[in-house]
């Protein structure tokens, strides 16, 4: 939740440099990457990018929201909790798992690929 991030940067200095940090190996894996232009885009496009805050769209829709408890670049207690109370609170069909893993799934790959088949069948 990108439009999270940027209020939690604009009070939260260690949030700034735990986001830049991130950002920072991600931009090497790109041509012309700039770790500044990544946190101004941010801040620049809070409110768009706000997924919590979106939540509502979701009233009555089915959801599936999918987290590792061990992901570094986007910490459960920073984006997934927040998420799943806002898609809750606004009535999604939600279902919702914090497994055991990254933030690419790395040990879980074939779990998330079956727990996605499942609910695209149910829905």
């Amino acid at each position: 939740d990108l439009g999270r991030m940027a209020r939690l940067i604009e009070v939260d200095p260690e949030a700034e440099a735990q986001m830049k940090g991130m950002f920072e190996s991600l931009v090497k894996l790109t041509v012309g990457g700039d770790v500044e232009a990544l946190t101004k885009e941010i801040r620049d496009h809070n409110q768009d990018w706000d997924i919590s805050g979106k939540a509502g769209l979701m009233k009555g829709r089915p959801v599936l929201l999918l987290a590792g408890s061990r992901d570094l670049d986007g910490p459960a207690e920073v984006h997934y909790e927040p998420l799943k109370k806002a898609l809750e609170d606004a009535g999604a069909l939600l279902e919702a798992h914090l497994l055991e893993s990254d933030h690419g799934f790395q040990n879980k790959r074939v779990e998330v690929a079956c727990r996605i088949g499942r609910f695209l069948e149910k829905w």
